[in-house]
């Protein structure tokens, strides 16, 4: 009997059975007609891949926080520069008045 071969697709649809609709390795067995050893194969990977994907994606969001955190800095940062120009320009006017008067 030659060895049957399943899509991607095929064997996600068959993972899920088990791992969202809540059926056991018998009834998925039963639905899809592929041996509960190989769909348990099937939903360990998806398991492993999801696992995966759920960490790059909590990876990817702490990653775009930081860049928007880093942005508000670069603002603040930019914002204190200018305060700090408008303070030195004060402080000289203020200073040229005193000696303007002596």
């Amino acid at each position: 009997m030659p060895k049957r071969s399943f899509s991607r697709k095929f064997k996600e649809e068959a993972a899920k059975l088990v791992l969202d609709d809540g059926l056991t390795l018998s009834e998925a067995e039963k639905r899809v007609g592929v041996r509960s050893h190989v769909i348990g194969r099937w939903v360990r990977a998806y398991r492993q891949e999801r696992e995966i994907t759920m960490k790059e994606t909590s990876y990817e969001e702490a990653l775009a926080e930081c860049q928007r955190q880093i942005e508000e800095l670069a603002e603040r940062c930019d914002q204190l520069e200018e305060d700090k120009a408008t303070l030195i320009r004060t402080i000289q006017i203020i200073s040229q008045d005193k000696e303007d008067e002596a």
